[in-house]
């Protein structure tokens, strides 16, 4: 792990590059990708205008966390962005990255036309509710998870 003293952080758009931090970072949210699938995935997404992430940036070291937002169009909302994924390196947290993250992910769906931010967070997840709830996210519904492999 990297140690975190008082830091220059600046949010922005993620870049190809970033592909070894967004693999480390995503092991923490319980999902594999090897730096090489990372950069495959992010040079696909980087050239959508429907979806985008943000990074925090410890300005000339690594990226410390993300936010992964998606804006689909729906029946009954419109334009409906979803974040997919939010994650704070552990050394990193409680610095206001995540928030910072949030405030960027929340100003693009506002600019694409989403009325709200929506997502949803493992049970599990104990700490990360309690994070959602302190910058004014409220629970919506409970509900199940189907799937099926195919």
């Amino acid at each position: 792990m990297v140690e975190v003293k008082k830091v220059k952080i600046i949010i922005r758009k993620v870049r190809v590059e970033d592909a070894k931090f967004i693999s480390e970072l995503s092991l923490e949210l319980c999902h594999v990708m090897t730096e090489n699938e990372a950069k495959e995935r992010l040079a696909k997404i980087i050239k959508r205008r429907d979806q985008v992430i943000f990074v925090a940036e410890h300005v000339g070291e690594r990226v410390l966390g993300y936010a992964y937002v998606v804006l689909i169009y729906e029946l009954l909302n419109g334009n409906q962005a979803r974040l997919e994924g939010l994650i704070v390196d552990d050394v990193a947290r409680g610095m206001g990255l995540g928030q910072k993250l949030m405030k960027s992910a929340e100003a693009w769906a506002k600019k694409k036309g989403s009325k709200t931010l929506k997502f949803v967070s493992n049970i599990k997840r104990i700490e990360a509710h309690g994070f959602y709830e302190k910058i004014s996210y409220e629970k919506s519904k409970i509900q199940q998870q189907f799937k099926k492999e195919l």
